[in-house]
């Protein structure tokens, strides 16, 4: 296939549009044009009595500035304490995907941290491990949609208001809905009521909720900018499917 020159891949990449989730991910919004993003990319949910607000920045460091997406959602925890933490899906019930995720924080600090675990029986066995202070996630995975979630989720207990901070730094090659980031959940079944922040290496980074139980009412706030594609020695890439332009760093 024959190389853009990079200045004509930069251009695309700041121009790049993103789509709304369509097929399986019925719901969504419609399309948005977003801002050129340097990988890596940071969500950040705040949790608020039942309401949580979610946001995403760009950029190496914490993000002075942080964008909105979409509006605050209301969700009714029937459970306390609620589950928060890092998940990934792979889009994909016989294919594993893998993120990294760094700078992950809960505020205040819960006091136990739980085993990770396979949520909705994926037929390939996920993982989730620290290594000096990054996070490598592995799920395999339908989706985390619809009546019926499948994912790998490392969580956390909280019993209060709280704010959770992930930069994410890679998701490996394969579907564009492939999903990973943070989340809060309303317990371990597979239609629990959820809200996240996830990135996908196709289809930009969004906000995305369940507020009914067992129910495939998932809503899609906003789908935002690019994402950070697979690590690799070069300037500007692209998604898989060819959709997103984003810019990387070696």
């Amino acid at each position: 296939m024959k190389k853009l020159p990079i200045l004509l891949l930069i251009a695309l990449a700041s121009m790049g549009w993103v789509r709304a989730q369509t097929d399986s991910q019925s719901g969504g919004t419609a399309s948005q044009a977003a801002p050129s993003a340097t990988a890596p990319i940071w969500g950040k949910l705040v949790v608020s009595g039942n309401d949580v607000t979610c946001y995403y920045g760009t950029g190496l460091t914490t993000p002075k500035t942080w964008t909105q997406i979409g509006a605050p959602v209301t969700i009714n925890f029937i459970n306390n304490p609620i589950l928060v933490g890092i998940f990934a899906t792979s889009h994909n019930a016989n294919a594993l995907t893998t993120g990294t995720i760094d700078n992950f924080s809960i505020t205040p600090t819960p006091s136990f941290r739980l085993a990770d675990s396979d949520i909705g029986a994926p037929s390939l066995m996920g993982s989730a491990n620290l290594i000096n202070g990054v996070w490598t996630i592995s799920a395999s995975g339908a989706d985390i949609w619809g009546s019926s979630d499948q994912f790998n989720f490392q969580p956390w207990l909280v019993t209060s208001d709280c704010t959770i901070i992930c930069r994410i730094t890679s998701i490996s090659a394969g579907d564009p809905w492939q999903k990973v980031g943070i989340m809060v959940r309303d317990g371990y079944n597979s239609g629990s009521d959820y809200a996240m922040f996830c990135a996908t290496p196709g289809n930009g980074v969004n906000f995305q909720y369940r507020t009914n139980f067992d129910n495939n009412n998932d809503v899609t706030e906003l789908v935002a900018p690019a994402t950070p594609g697979v690590v690799a020695s070069i300037a500007v890439g692209y998604s898989p499917t060819g959709s997103t332009a984003y810019v990387v760093r070696p």
